[in-house]
């Protein structure tokens, strides 16, 4: 699948918030049921969230729970076919896509009409409806 492509980058992002709602029922789940107790990992007595098998691998990315923490997950996509094609997402406490990183150019809307291809160099942008807290960016800083 070629990530350079704005198709199969929003693909990748349905795969994210698939895991994202399906961490947040996790996350909800009481300890009897074995969910989280009320967080992500098993600080509250519940059970810490692992990534079931059905969203580990599909045909555009292997996906995988990059850290945990009470409040927040961050969850890593990687190309099958471009281990340098990748997408790292924070999940908050609400079960929410709060931030996305990938490897663009220099703007999404320069993309080509007639190929919907994206330019190729890359860097990482961060797209998001809202900021993190900064309590999760603390978390998460050194990834």
């Amino acid at each position: 699948m070629n990530w350079h492509k704005s198709s199969s980058l929003q693909l990748v992002i349905n795969d994210l918030n698939d895991i994202a709602a399906d961490a947040y029922r996790h996350r909800i789940r009481p300890r009897a049921k074995k969910g989280g107790n009320g967080v992500y990992d098993a600080s509250n007595g519940g059970f810490s969230y692992l990534l079931p098998r059905r969203y580990e691998l599909n045909l555009r990315a292997r996906f995988e729970v990059v850290r945990l923490s009470p409040d927040a997950l961050l969850v890593k996509a990687m190309s099958l076919e471009d281990p340098s094609c990748f997408m790292k997402a924070i999940v908050d406490g609400r079960g929410q896509l709060t931030q996305i990183e990938f490897p663009v150019t220099t703007g999404l809307s320069s993309r080509s009409s007639s190929t919907n291809q994206l330019p190729s160099s890359t860097q990482v942008v961060s797209v998001g409806t809202a900021l993190p807290h900064p309590r999760l960016l603390k978390v998460f800083e050194d990834f």
